[in-house]
């Protein structure tokens, strides 16, 4: 839904349909009250539940809680860890009247489009979520039941296909 400008004769923008199909996503607090959340909070909720049987409201609200922000009025940006060393890196900006509005990003929560678009088997996916999980060779070996040559196989194809040259710049691309 958009709306004529008025005296421009051009449409303005639905700002709230884009933040509410923003790809990161956003929780409005007021107070410990969840406000808003738009489709891509509602997608790592899913996630989180799937994944961690953890609850995203929760984990916010004990991270705003525990770093105080609605008293000091500050914006923050911090990194939360999950079980199996995934993390959440969550950003809290105070809004007026108390509200908070919190964006969160998940690396690994679009794995599934990366691997599409770079056409990764499963076993290469699931060899990336274990190293943006800080697993070492070794320890992906022994989780997915393979020796540590083939984990590094299943690696160098994956850095061939998406065309970087390190776990870190694996990493910073996936996350």
């Amino acid at each position: 839904m958009t709306e004529q400008t008025p005296g421009t004769g051009t449409a303005a923008l639905d700002y709230v349909a884009i933040v509410h199909n923003l790809r990161l996503p956003l929780v409005v607090f007021s107070g410990a009250r969840v406000i808003y959340r738009n489709k891509a909070a509602d997608r790592l909720a899913h996630w989180l539940r799937e994944h961690f049987a953890t609850e995203l409201v929760t984990v916010l609200r004990n991270h705003i809680d525990q770093m105080g922000v609605a008293r000091e009025g500050r914006d923050t940006m911090t990194l939360v860890r999950l079980p199996e060393g995934s993390h959440l890196f969550i950003d809290v900006s105070p809004l007026e009247a108390g509200g908070r509005i919190v964006s969160i990003r998940a690396p690994g929560l679009e794995l599934k489009a990366i691997a599409a678009h770079y056409r990764l088997s499963a076993r290469e996916l699931q060899v990336v979520e274990y190293v943006i999980r800080g697993h070492s060779n070794r320890t992906i070996a022994e989780l997915m039941t393979l020796t540590t040559d083939t984990v590094k196989k299943h690696l160098t194809r994956v850095f061939d296909k998406i065309g970087v040259d390190s776990r870190t710049q694996l990493m910073s691309l996936v996350s």
